[in-house]
């Protein structure tokens, strides 16, 4: 409810929300720049020699390992850098793509909203048009209603009526 009201929104509330974002966004820009600034200082320092110990003439032979180390670190370095482009790219697709479904569910569930504010007086339409099949039954009924009675009253007078004069007198008798 409070992003749909601009006014309600503190820009406290803001920091806060954000805060996390920026902290992550600080610590990405410096991994970005500070990783590669480090590892270009350490190559050229160990290309020069400064760094690293003095190299044996007897592992002059190594260089050609040493240079498909650093072209398969290179590659790895330029997979990991592909991947976190395209994990950007579709977070920001997805982004685009939810956003009219949003809309679309704000939408819907506001036409829901009003859908269940209709349901009382569409209830109470309903009854409104009940009460004339119901006066009509209840007119058929009230002419039944003696001769369904004296059929239960005969039955009753025929079975029950006996069973309980029966019990009133073993009553009388017991006492």
């Amino acid at each position: 409810q409070a992003l749909n009201n601009r006014s309600a929104i503190s820009s406290s509330e803001v920091a806060k929300y954000e805060s996390g974002y920026v902290v992550c966004a600080v610590i990405a820009a410096l991994y970005l720049l500070l990783m590669p600034l480090a590892g270009l200082i350490f190559c050229i320092c160990r290309c020069r020699g400064k760094y690293g110990g003095r190299i044996d003439p007897s592992y002059k032979s190594m260089t050609c390992k040493r240079n498909s180390l650093i072209l398969l670190l290179g590659l790895t370095s330029l997979i990991i850098l592909a991947g976190v482009a395209c994990t950007f790219t579709a977070n920001q697709k997805t982004t685009e793509e939810m956003g009219p479904s949003v809309q679309t569910m704000r939408h819907m569930l506001q036409n829901f909203r009003s859908f269940l504010d209709s349901i009382p007086n569409s209830l109470e339409i309903i009854a409104n048009d009940f009460s004339i099949p119901k006066d009509k039954v209840m007119a058929d009924l009230k002419d039944i209603g003696h001769v369904i009675g004296l059929f239960i009253y005969s039955n009753f007078n025929q079975t029950i009526l006996p069973l309980l004069l029966n019990a009133e007198k073993t009553a009388q008798d017991l006492e």
